[in-house]
């Protein structure tokens, strides 16, 4: 309305002494005639502006100023706005409040004007970029219910409409299209793509983390995708990380590097490098925040393993890398009869670790180790399973051995190493399990002399153990931790009086 009186003020004189018309006299004629300035303001209903539409054609001063000139009311902000008509010559188009480029969206053939187009193509850029990873220049219809894209092919085609919506900050518009786009090859990078679904949640999260200030926005003047931060990490570099969704988890595209950071920092008690981990109030504030987007994410991007220091009840003070390692050096150290064994690193706390946990903060080749060690010993008391007696292969398997065959060989899966099925021995070339019976029989005697003398039996499975150097700590296959002097799990032979544990 006030481009309105622009024109009328330029174009419609008046006679001296004319009175000027009131609202309500224009409301009942809608007429160019009785419009003054205080009817500039004044909602209109529809059909007013129909009614005012057809005046203006056939008002004497109004067929030559606006006889290209019609009404159209906007589809996002349902205002009614000046555009031309449909037969108007490009040179006669005095005013507009609709863009010329798309004037009509050619996906819903729907209106709308500059100003509403301009806030939805900001908002697009700043916004939408996680989405649509296969085109160019993302930018999409902004009726609801529409999802095609705008014919904004490419940024020189965007920076044209940007000067004919009559932006003001068009070169700071610009610069984010330039910048999103850095993000949308750091996504279109990953392998394997993030599905749509992923990408949707993964914006949510990020918007919920940057309203919170737990992260800096993507368009903060101090990041540049381009750049290696402070940490030596790449900003634009994302870590996939799981989030649970409708029963199910899904892997995410996080970026980690514009998390914000504690002042403070924090110091790891076995390699005592320094951290500054997020910035965060407590435990249950950073819960709070992760509300809605619960998973492994969540405590996979902090510094210090804050989950498992809440399951214990005390505090961890090592860094998460250095739990992968511990995690792994006890997995190897207990070995697959006592892999369900593995316990919090801190000294005093008996906590065992769920496979939960464990998946949660080892190394993929940890957690693949760890997963096939529960498997197996899942089945390791069966009558038919036998372990593979091959160097450095730790498998084990259940057989399906007929009793009447002779011929008990069976070859490892894993490694192929031949074993005897019936006397649990490396395969024995050149005997018939019965001849290897046999013979076995006549060198019991020197045998269980032989491990009389060199050898002494778990105290908890009997499986004789041979100690061939180094301190009195045995472990068994079994998992049993031991003295070898006194067969004790606490050493009370010491000269010490007092026991201690290993």
């Amino acid at each position: 309305m006030i481009l309105l009186l622009k024109i009328m003020a330029d174009r419609q004189t008046k006679d001296d002494g004319q009175e000027v018309p009131d609202a309500k006299a224009f409301l009942q004629t809608c007429t160019l005639q009785q419009l003054g300035h205080e009817s500039l303001d004044i909602p209109l209903s529809s059909e007013n502006v129909g009614r005012f539409i057809k005046s203006m054609g056939r008002t004497r001063r109004g067929t030559e100023t606006y006889r290209f000139l019609d009404i159209a009311v906007c589809e996002i902000c349902k205002a009614p706005k000046f555009a031309p008509s449909a037969d108007a010559p490009s040179e006669n188009v005095r005013v507009s409040e609709f863009p010329k480029t798309i004037e009509r969206t050619t996906c819903c053939g729907k209106s709308i004007c500059s100003s509403c187009l301009l806030s939805a193509v900001v908002d697009s850029l700043h916004n939408g970029w996680w989405h649509d990873l296969d085109v160019q220049v993302w930018l999409k219809c902004p009726i609801e219910g529409c999802k095609e894209h705008l014919p904004v092919p490419h940024a020189e085609a965007l920076k044209s409409l940007l000067r004919e919506l009559g932006s003001k900050d068009a070169g700071t518009h610009m610069a984010t299209y330039e910048r999103a786009r850095t993000l949308r090859l750091t996504l279109q990078a990953l392998r394997p793509q993030p599905t749509p679904r992923a990408l949707e949640k993964a914006a949510a999260l990020h918007a919920r983390l940057i309203a919170r200030k737990c992260m800096r926005t993507f368009f903060h003047p101090s990041f540049n995708p381009l750049e290696v931060d402070g940490g030596g990490l790449v900003p634009g570099t994302v870590e996939m990380l799981g989030l649970d969704d409708k029963g199910s988890t899904i892997r995410i595209p996080v970026f980690t590097s514009l998390i914000q950071r504690q002042q403070e920092p924090r110091t790891c008690s076995v390699c005592s490098e320094e951290f500054h981990d997020i910035q965060y109030r407590s435990l249950r504030d950073w819960k709070q925040t992760c509300k809605g987007f619960s998973g492994e994410w969540m405590w996979k991007v902090l510094v210090f393993p804050m989950k498992l220091a809440e399951q214990c009840g005390h505090d961890i003070d090592c860094c998460g890398e250095c739990l992968a390692t511990h995690l792994a050096t006890s997995l190897e150290t207990l070995g697959r009869n006592a892999c369900d064994k593995v316990s919090c690193p801190t000294p005093g706390c008996e906590k065992v670790l769920s496979h939960e946990e464990i998946r949660l903060y080892a190394r993929r080749e940890t957690v693949e180790k760890y997963e096939r060690y529960l498997r197996i010993k899942s089945i390791s008391d069966k009558p038919n399973f036998r372990w593979c007696l091959g160097d450095s292969c730790d498998n084990g398997q259940v057989w399906d051995i007929p009793k009447n065959r002779k011929n008990k060989t069976i070859a490892c899966s894993e490694c192929g190493f031949k074993m005897c099925f019936a006397h649990q021995v490396p395969w024995h070339e050149g005997l018939s399990c019965r001849e290897y019976a046999r013979q076995r029989v006549a060198e019991s005697a020197k045998t269980q002399h032989w491990l009389k003398l060199h050898s002494k039996n778990c105290p908890k499975c009997q499986a004789p153990i041979q100690r061939v150097g180094g301190c009195m700590y045995m472990r068994c296959r079994c998992g049993t931790g031991f003295c070898w002097r006194c067969l004790r799990g606490y050493c009370v032979c010491n000269t010490d009086p007092h026991r201690y544990p290993f």
